[in-house]
C-alpha cells in the first residue's frame, strides 16, 4: 500500500538518474575525441548541466551519511558511489590541456561504472529487483572465488615469461613483458588462446625436442586447469545462484519494497533503536503524513492496483 503512494517519487528519481547518464555520456562524446589524445573543445553548457546534478546527488549521499552514520560506511555500494562522483567532479572542474589523455582515460573508465549504477536504481522496482540481484549475487560470488584463483593465474603469467619470454617473437606479440603477459593470461582464461602466434620451439635438435615437450605440458596444464576446470567452476557457481534467486524473485521484490521504505520512514520519523539513532529529519512527521501514512483521522485508506 505504501509503496502504490511513493511510486511517483520512484519515477522522478528514475527520470533524473537516466538524464545525468545521458548528460554525461553527451559531454564525454563532445569533449573527448577517439582519435587522438588531444580534447576537442569544452562544451560549457553540458559541464554546468553535470556540475547541478552532482550537486545534488552529493547532497543524497550527505542525507544518507547523516541518516545511516557508520552504517554507510559498511555498504560497498556507497563507496562505489563516492568513487563516481569523485571522478565526473574532477572532470567538470579540469580543463588543463595537459590532462587531457588523464581525463580521457578517467571518463573511460566511469562511464560504464555510472550505466551499472543507473541500471541498478531502474532495475530497484519490486517487479525488477530479482533481476539486479542476481547480477550482483552472481558478480560478488563470481569475484569471492577468483580472488582466490588470481594468484595461480599470476604464476601462470609469471611461467609464460619465463618459457617463452627469451623467445624470438614476434613485435606485435611480445612474451618478455610482464604487464602485456598477465593481461594475455586474463584473456586466455576466458577461452581465447592464439596457438598461431605461440613462440614454440619447432626445431629437430634435442634442446629444442625437450623445450617443445615442456612447452607442450605447460600448455595442456594451463589449458585443463584454467580454461577447462576453472571457467566452468565459476559458471557452475554463477548458475547456481542464478536458480536461487529465480526461485525467491517475489521475495527479494517484496524486500526491495520493504528497504526503501523502512529507510525513508526512519529518517524521517527517527528510529532510536534502528538504522538512524540520532537524526530525524526536520517537518518529517509532516513528509510522511502525506506519503506514507495509511491511517487517517480513524479510517484506513485502501489502495489497489
Amino acid at each position: 500500500l505504501k509503496w502504490n503512494k511513493i511510486w511517483w517519487l520512484y519515477l522522478l528519481w528514475i527520470i533524473f538518474k537516466v538524464t545525468f547518464f545521458i548528460i554525461f555520456l553527451t559531454l564525454i562524446l563532445l569533449e573527448y575525441s577517439p582519435n587522438n589524445n588531444e580534447c576537442r573543445k569544452e562544451s560549457f553548457t553540458f559541464r554546468i548541466l553535470l556540475g547541478i546534478f552532482i550537486i545534488v546527488l552529493v547532497f543524497a549521499e550527505i542525507v544518507q551519511i547523516l541518516a545511516l552514520q557508520f552504517t554507510y560506511l559498511k555498504l560497498p555500494s556507497n563507496y562505489f558511489q563516492i568513487l563516481i562522483l569523485s571522478i565526473c567532479s574532477f572532470l567538470v572542474l579540469n580543463s588543463d590541456p595537459d590532462s587531457c589523455s588523464v581525463r580521457k582515460h578517467l571518463a573511460g573508465l566511469v562511464l560504464p561504472m555510472i550505466c551499472l549504477e543507473t541500471l541498478k536504481e531502474v532495475l530497484s522496482h519490486p517487479k525488477w529487483a530479482h533481476v539486479v540481484q542476481m547480477f550482483f549475487k552472481v558478480t560478488t560470488t563470481f569475484f569471492f572465488y577468483l580472488v582466490w584463483y588470481a594468484f595461480l593465474l599470476v604464476s601462470f603469467g609469471i611461467s609464460i615469461v619465463i618459457i617463452f619470454g627469451s623467445s624470438d617473437n614476434s613485435p606485435d606479440y611480445d612474451y618478455s613483458d610482464f604487464r602485456k603477459v598477465i593481461l594475455k593470461v586474463f584473456v586466455m582464461f576466458t577461452g581465447e588462446f592464439e596457438f598461431a602466434k605461440l613462440p614454440l620451439s619447432l626445431d629437430n635438435d634435442p634442446v629444442s625436442v625437450f623445450n617443445y615437450t615442456v612447452e607442450f605440458l605447460f600448455l595442456m596444464f594451463f589449458l585443463l586447469v584454467t580454461v577447462v576446470v576453472l571457467m566452468n567452476l565459476l559458471n557452475g557457481l554463477a548458475v547456481s545462484d542464478t536458480k536461487e534467486i529465480k526461485a525467491d524473485s517475489d521475495l527479494i521484490g517484496i524486500q526491495s519494497v520493504l528497504e526503501v521504505i523502512s529507510f525513508w520512514e526512519s529518517f524521517l520519523l527517527g528510529d532510536p533503536d534502528g538504522r538512524c539513532p540520532n537524526i530525524r529529519c526536520p517537518y518529517g512527521r509532516t513528509i510522511w503524513r502525506q506519503c506514507f501514512q495509511l491511517l487517517r483521522s480513524g479510517k484506513t485508506k485502501y489502495c489497489f492496483n
